[in-house]
């Protein structure tokens, strides 16, 4: 299945210069983008998504793709045992670490970040 989604090489931050993301934590911060046309928008901050590497995003999504084949949609947001993720990474980063490119070890590490990310953020906890 290809997806046809098309994203842009690059992607523009005004309102920040170079000296950061300002602190949106209090409701006095509140500039808006203003346009050539007139029109204006409030900023997203804290974000930064054209800093993201969607070549990468593309390698994670491959993984998911082949995840998903094997074990079904979002099997994983189930929760699995720290240990039993931790442990599949470190076998992706070993295999890596050895030269081995027969397959997206990384992008499978990173699949591994997010789970256990997933698992903090909702409060997943399988033990063993």
């Amino acid at each position: 299945m290809e997806l046809n989604v098309e994203f842009p090489d690059e992607f523009y931050v005004t309102n920040w210069g170079l000296k950061g993301v300002p602190d949106m934590s209090t409701e006095k911060w509140s500039p808006k983008e203003k346009f050539k046309s007139g029109a204006t928008r409030n900023p997203i901050a804290p974000v930064r998504y054209d800093l993201v590497k969607w070549g990468f995003v593309r390698e994670m999504a491959k993984v998911m793709f082949e995840g998903a084949e094997s074990h079904g949609d979002d099997n994983w947001t189930n929760g699995m045992p720290r240990s039993t993720v931790v442990n599949h990474m470190m076998e992706h980063w070993h295999h890596w670490l050895e030269g081995d490119r027969n397959e997206p070890h990384l992008a499978k590490m990173a699949f591994g970040l997010m789970a256990l990310w997933w698992y903090e953020e909702n409060g997943i906890d399988v033990k063993e």
